[in-house]
């Protein structure tokens, strides 16, 4: 992103346009990477970011199951040195009124389940 800052209206619009697209189980990545974006390369990506954060964080948030929600809040609570006082009370204004009125959604039965190897003989007990 530092490299590119010319590319940085571009570079955003493709990540925030990935995340609205990506089903809910797999936003997180994204988000972090524009998370990572703002706070390590800052300046120009912040403009850019700051003028899609408040929408895409809001309907994400809303489509998104319990899990997810904790994992995004988590991520809010660190943008109080990054993004603009105005923009952060909106968000979190906002995040209270989908709290209060949409319950999260269950967990799709992908997040669910989980896999087992039926190929693992006991890993560590069988070591040796």
């Amino acid at each position: 992103a530092e490299e590119n800052r010319h590319l940085h209206a571009e570079l955003v619009k493709l990540v925030v346009e990935r995340i609205a697209s990506l089903p809910v189980t797999t936003i997180l990545p994204s988000f972090y990477l524009l998370d990572s974006i703002a706070k390590n390369a800052g300046g120009v990506y912040l403009q850019s970011i700051g003028g899609h954060i408040k929408n895409l964080f809001t309907e994400t948030f809303e489509r998104s199951p319990a899990q997810i929600r904790n994992k995004m809040l988590q991520m809010l609570r660190t943008w109080d040195q990054i993004f603009g006082r105005r923009v952060l009370e909106e968000l979190r204004a906002d995040v209270k009124m989908i709290e209060e009125r949409i319950p999260p959604p269950p967990l799709p039965d992908s997040m669910r389940t989980i896999h087992v190897n039926p190929n693992f003989k006991g890993g560590a007990a069988n070591a040796g």
